[in-house]
């Protein structure tokens, strides 16, 4: 049952029987999955035409997800899907194939037009391991910001760039930035430094609420409690109508009281 067009007007559809005017016609056929016919005939008189239409084959259409994947139809590249190909009758190895996904293999038998949906299986690619050693206990390990467990003797890691942080209480933070590789095996070992105790300072005026700087920087009025680092710091003590305290001292780790009688100007 093609559609019948007469100087492109459409007609019906086939088997058709047409009263037309002597004199030359454009005839076309048109049908699903068939070629198009076109044929100029010369009516002189009654006739019967008989056309037989070429089948241009069964509508294949291949999707995948994710989409882009390559797609060959017995062994010949048809090209990326999403995919529409016209295949005629029969049996077809179809494969589908995706970098960093497993290929997808079928055998179809087509016999009318068919519509085919894969879902490509992500690879999962071998996991390297990470073995790891300490100079301390009861470290706390994260990768990637997700806790792996307290001082883990191995970890296995999808390849790529982690980070690697090592926590325990009193101690400083390890942070270490590893690139692993499929199946490959990888050493580390975690070295904590002892966290440094800080320089406290307890400073206190007669009179009080006077201003204190510490290497030129006012840390506010006494009294008041000041942490820092070991070292070398100039401090300086003002308060009006006072004469300034001025002291270059060398701090190590500990507390410090430190007491001011403030000398009045007047005296």
């Amino acid at each position: 049952r093609a559609k019948v067009y007469i100087d492109g007007v459409y007609r019906g559809v086939t088997p058709l029987n047409l009263d037309l005017t002597a004199g030359t016609h454009t005839l076309e056929l048109e049908k699903t999955d068939y070629e198009k016919y076109t044929e100029t005939i010369n009516v002189t008189g009654p006739m019967n035409k008989f056309v037989n239409l070429k089948f241009l084959g069964y509508q294949l259409s291949i999707t995948s997800d994710p989409s882009g994947a390559e797609v060959y139809i017995s062994g010949e590249y048809a090209g990326n899907t999403p995919l529409q190909r016209r295949v005629s009758k029969g049996w077809y190895r179809i494969i589908v194939k995706k970098d960093g996904y497993q290929d997808y293999s079928e055998f179809i038998n087509i016999s009318d037009n068919t519509n085919l949906k894969v879902k490509l299986e992500r690879v999962i690619p071998p996991e390297g391991t990470l073995f790891l050693s300490y100079n301390q206990e009861q470290v706390y390990i994260y990768v990637d910001g997700v806790f792996y467990g307290i001082s883990p003797d191995s970890i296995k890691l999808q390849p790529g760039t982690h980070k690697i942080l090592a926590v325990k209480e009193g101690y400083q933070n390890q942070e270490y930035k590893l690139s692993i590789n499929a199946g490959s095996e990888y050493y580390l070992k975690v070295s904590l430094i002892p966290k440094l105790k800080p320089v406290i300072l307890k400073i206190t005026t007669n009179p009080s609420n006077a201003r204190v700087f510490i290497n030129g920087t006012e840390f506010g009025r006494s009294p008041i409690t000041v942490d820092l680092d070991p070292g070398y710091y100039e401090l300086l003590i003002v308060k009006e109508d006072y004469h300034f305290v001025y002291l270059v001292r060398y701090f190590k780790m500990g507390e410090y009281s430190l007491n001011f009688d403030l000398q009045s100007i007047e005296e």
